[in-house]
């Protein structure tokens, strides 16, 4: 169930950002938490605006570099799938005693795909495993757009009030025609300043009754981190990527454990890219 909407296309998003008129009252907790490495990766708002508009470029490389086995498979125009029978053996499969270690490729059949990512983390969650599990989902988004598929991205978070009502950000990040720059998908999916000052910032801009119900004030924690009911998104050509569990954060601890995590949540929904350990 879903209560409350907050939906923008990303030129909204930017220009929300920089109105200091809109917030209905003056707490701002976007503004005025305290910048730290466990936090926001010791990145204040201002700071946080500036890479919404422009992007990390920092990270392009870190993106690159971890999407570059799938990079050889994507630009190859194959897919992979685990099977009983196929052309080759997941060695890591194998080991492990799974049946379905043998390895079978595919013509990609998908055109174009959307890709929603959750956002939400609890307070508690350290900023660097929320780098970790981003940077995964970047170069997964960056090899699917590198291999000619059209990509529509967009994050968003979705909190609940503690009974059962659900309010529900979103942020278009842009649509199948448009190239992602690394650097913007670096920002907007990996930075946890994304969530922790621009996500926040939007929040502290909706209605006082809204802000009361969900917690969006300071002291209010600014909801609890949910995933939506994701029937919605079954859709043909939809990956939806859930938050971190909290009681799961070691699955993100390195970035070879992210990437190989958010691999097997693409594939679990039909996106089958890169071996099974890199």
């Amino acid at each position: 169930m879903i209560t409350s909407k907050d939906h923008m296309t990303f030129g909204e998003a930017l220009r929300r950002l920089e109105d200091d008129r809109r917030p209905t009252t003056r707490d701002l907790s976007s503004e005025s938490n305290s910048r730290s490495m466990h936090w926001d990766l010791n990145t204040g708002f201002g700071e946080a605006v500036s890479l919404a508009k422009w992007g990390w470029p920092e990270k392009r490389e870190d993106i690159q570099r971890y999407f570059g086995e799938v990079q050889r498979l994507v630009d190859q125009q194959v897919r992979m799938r685990l099977d009983v029978a196929g052309e080759a053996v997941d060695v890591g499969a194998f080991l492990e005693g799974e049946p379905e270690c043998m390895l079978s490729y595919q013509a990609p059949e998908m055109r174009s795909l959307k890709v929603i990512v959750n956002l939400s983390a609890r307070f508690d969650s350290d900023a660097r495993t929320l780098l970790n599990r981003g940077i995964a989902v970047a170069s997964l988004v960056y090899a699917l757009q590198s291999s000619g598929v059209g990509v529509s991205l967009a994050v968003g978070e979705w909190v609940h009030d503690g009974r059962r009502s659900i309010h529900e950000t979103i942020v278009e990040v842009n649509q199948y025609s448009e190239y992602i720059d690394p650097g913007r998908l670096a920002f907007w999916i990996a930075h946890p300043a994304a969530l922790r000052r621009c996500i926040f910032r939007y929040q502290e801009q909706r209605s006082p009754e809204v802000r009361e119900r969900f917690g969006f004030q300071e002291g209010g924690g600014y909801g609890k981190p949910v995933d939506p009911d994701t029937s919605r998104f079954k859709e043909e050509g939809t990956v939806f990527i859930p938050y971190p569990d909290p009681n799961a954060l070691e699955l993100y601890e390195t970035p070879e454990k992210a990437f190989d995590t958010v691999r097997k949540i693409a594939a679990k929904q039909g996106v089958h890219l890169g071996t099974r350990h890199l």
